[in-house]
């Protein structure tokens, strides 16, 4: 249930991710880097449902992904803000 969930979530965030650039508070460089950090956590999230054996490395990808994701995504939106 849990690796469904996040794949879900992870599949939501990405386009969410993408709406500073849409309502014009950052830019293209923002835009690029979301888009790029986004596909890589789904990547990682989905992951989960393709793979059974081992939920507990699963689930530490996981969360090393979104300790990368965050803070990279607002350090793109600091850089690029408008």
């Amino acid at each position: 249930v849990a690796r469904v969930h996040a794949a879900f979530w992870a599949a939501v965030l990405l386009p969410l991710s993408l709406l500073p650039t849409w309502i014009g508070v950052a830019g293209w460089l923002y835009l690029t880097a979301a888009a790029v950090l986004g596909v890589g956590y789904l990547a990682v999230a989905l992951l989960g449902l393709r793979v059974r054996q081992d939920g507990t490395r699963w689930a530490r990808r996981l969360f090393v992904a979104s300790l990368v994701y965050l803070p990279l995504l607002f350090l793109a939106l600091a850089v690029d803000a408008r």
